[in-house]
């Protein structure tokens, strides 16, 4: 791997943009042993996974799909936890250099003016498969057991998306690749916002109490906008 630079924590309340370590420290993701793991590692047929680091990162100051969690970038953590249940996972970015670096296949963001949106029709022109996982780089505790239940509850809907605490969530949820067109032409006549999904798409929703069921009561949800964010998302893991 170059010797790419990315952040670190300096301890467990702080955070440092200035502290850099090389590549060949950062901790290798397959290691990594957080509850969202599935350890039947079979692939789920049918189904990719993309991973949606478009975003600006504004909050955070720098690029937060490279920040550490655990000694691994959220993007690879993300990679390598969707990488037991598919076996087409990239990466949907505006700018694809970084990512390249860390061995992960990456497309770029075909309208970044459209913010997530075009990243999730990235994803869904760039699967290989007939349907996809779509998720934010910033979400670090994928949860691929869910990710596996998700797909086979699509059927012959065009979406299936999970509710959290706070509601529907588009940016944890299986597309299906067939829904392209109609997400693309909701998007050109600008009648569509990443909140209006479930009403645009035929889309089944699995309700909270059933996704608790499966993460035995864990959050796959939590993200990290900020660094203070972050910072707790990281004693949480430890």
């Amino acid at each position: 791997m170059p010797e790419l630079l990315f952040e670190r924590f300096i301890n467990a309340s702080g955070y440092g943009y200035g502290d850099k370590i090389p590549s060949s420290e950062i901790k290798d993701p397959s290691t990594d042993t957080h509850p969202g793991n599935d350890m039947r590692k079979s692939h789920e047929p049918g189904l990719s996974a993309a991973i949606l680091a478009g975003g600006a990162s504004s909050r955070f100051g720098t690029n937060k799909a490279l920040a550490l969690l655990d000694g691994v970038p959220l993007v690879a953590r993300a990679a390598a936890t969707l990488a037991q249940v598919s076996a087409d996972v990239f990466v949907v970015a505006n700018d694809p250099a970084p990512y390249v670096a860390l061995g992960l296949r990456v497309f770029a963001d075909p309208s970044p003016g459209f913010g997530p949106l075009s990243g999730l029709d990235g994803a869904l022109a760039h699967a290989r498969l007939e349907s996809v996982f779509v998720t934010a780089c910033d979400m670090p505790f994928v949860h691929a057991a869910l990710v596996r239940e998700l797909a086979q509850a699509l059927g012959g809907y065009e979406a299936v998306m999970p509710e959290s605490e706070s509601g529907v969530e588009p940016l944890h949820a299986v597309y299906a690749r067939s829904a392209a067109p109609k997400l693309r032409a909701a998007m050109q006549a600008g009648a569509l916002r990443l909140r209006e999904l479930p009403q645009t798409l035929r889309t089944r929703v699995l309700p909270l109490a059933w996704v608790k069921e499966q993460t035995g009561g864990l959050d796959p949800f939590a993200n990290a906008n900020t660094p203070s964010e972050l910072a707790r998302l990281a004693a949480r893991a430890g």
